[in-house]
């Protein structure tokens, strides 16, 4: 990855795809914590790179190939056409890099209840879920894992569980805390 052409093709494709900008602040806020954790500033800013693109890679790769065929995109059965009728109405993270933590790790908690596998392929029960996706990303996250197949759901699983497990340890400031929300609702899950 230390290579420039590699990452200015990383970025394009992003950008080709409309991911570019939620990418490049999880991305910041991945080479701070990189950074924090004593990684020299070229190894933190590698690894950041390495660890938005297995992230997003599944995805883009998705929307790159819908882009190429002309077709719109390739919708699990199940989700409905307008998302904001099964979005939480509450959800106000501003943050991009938050935004993009509660829709993966929505997608990864409330696979087991949404995704059912039938003879015709998965289907999407959104409402199934114990709370409501936090932002449309997180729908596009099930979307697309569920399409790829088996392998791709463990991967969604590790890829959360991982990015989940590497959030500072110290808490955020309370006047950047929003009440209410996706990690609220699970909070009195896990209590």
């Amino acid at each position: 990855m230390n290579d420039r052409i590699e990452k200015r093709d990383l970025m394009t494709r992003l950008r080709r795809v409309g991911l570019w900008d939620v990418a490049d602040s999880h991305r910041g806020l991945v080479r701070l914590r990189r950074r924090e954790a004593g990684e020299d500033r070229k190894t933190a800013t590698q690894g950041a790179w390495r660890e938005i693109w297995a992230l997003y890679e599944p995805v883009v790769e998705r929307l790159e190939v819908e882009n190429d065929t002309g077709s719109e995109e390739t919708r699990l059965a199940g989700i409905p056409a307008d998302l904001d009728s099964v979005l939480d109405p509450n959800y106000s993270e501003r943050d991009r890099g938050k935004q993009l933590r509660d829709g993966l790790l929505w997608a990864a908690l409330e696979w087991a209840r949404v995704i059912r596998d039938t003879a015709d392929g998965p289907v999407a029960n959104v409402s199934a879920a114990t709370t409501p996706p936090p932002n449309s990303w997180a729908i596009s996250v099930l979307n697309a894992y569920a399409l790829g197949g088996i392998d791709k759901r463990r991967e969604l699983i590790t890829r959360a569980m991982a990015f989940a497990s590497k959030t500072p340890d110290e808490p955020e400031p309370v006047e950047a805390q929003q009440p209410g929300g996706f990690l609220a609702d699970i909070g009195g899950q896990i209590d």
